[in-house]
């Protein structure tokens, strides 16, 4: 596939609750496409997937797909994973175990800059990271209990669309292995605006997680 755009998603981690092998192959219901299949439609780019923790299972079944393996993904965080996948432009960094909707993947397509997307939620876990922000600018992004009821909720996604922003994140990226990838962009937030995703995003971290979405749908 020939495009413009690259899409590098991030797979690596054995998680708390689902690993990314099994993130990527659960089936939203009323559709019955699987997280992996959902962002190859959605988004027209190259598709790139970091992996680490059952790489093999991943590759074997998507043999079509280009790859990096992140050899320390047991002691590294998003942020090494960021900075092994990331490299051409513009790139859209993505987890490996969201539901979108159609409109926020095209809110992300249509985008343009060095870009933070976060969501207007009110029911969020402890362990997500928050954006504390002034319109689109980004003052500090930091998890635990939310601070302030304007603070949004960052969904994993970036995009990076400038040279300059990008050699800065991967640098960070490589020089801090265990962080986030939320913590490294924490690093160089004023190299990027923030942008609220339109549509549903249903991260899928846990069974019950996925139980819930059942539910919805």
């Amino acid at each position: 596939m020939s495009s413009n755009k690259n899409l590098v998603i991030l797979a690596a981690g054995r998680g708390i609750g689902i690993d990314g092998f099994n993130k990527l192959n659960l089936v939203f219901p009323s559709s019955k496409e699987s997280i992996l299949e959902r962002y190859l439609r959605q988004f027209d780019a190259e598709v790139k997937i970091v992996v680490g923790y059952k790489a093999a299972e991943i590759m074997s079944l998507n043999p079509d797909l280009n790859y990096v393996y992140n050899h320390n993904w047991f002691e590294t965080g998003s942020a090494f994973s960021t900075y092994l996948g990331a490299e051409e432009l513009p790139v859209i960094i993505m987890p490996c175990d969201l539901f979108l909707s159609d409109d926020a993947a095209e809110v992300i397509n249509s985008s343009k800059g060095d870009l933070l997307f976060a969501i207007d939620s009110e029911n969020r876990s402890n362990l997500n990271a928050h954006v504390s922000h002034k319109n689109s600018e980004i003052l500090s992004i930091y998890n635990g209990s939310r601070k302030s009821g304007n603070d949004k909720e960052f969904t994993g996604i970036v995009k990076v669309s400038t040279k300059k922003t990008l050699e800065k994140l991967k640098k960070v990226c490589e020089t801090n292995a265990n962080f986030f990838l939320s913590e490294a962009i924490e690093k160089i937030k004023s190299e990027f605006k923030m942008e609220i995703l339109k549509g549903d995003v249903k991260e899928i971290n846990s069974i019950n997680d996925y139980i819930d979405l059942f539910k919805d749908n």
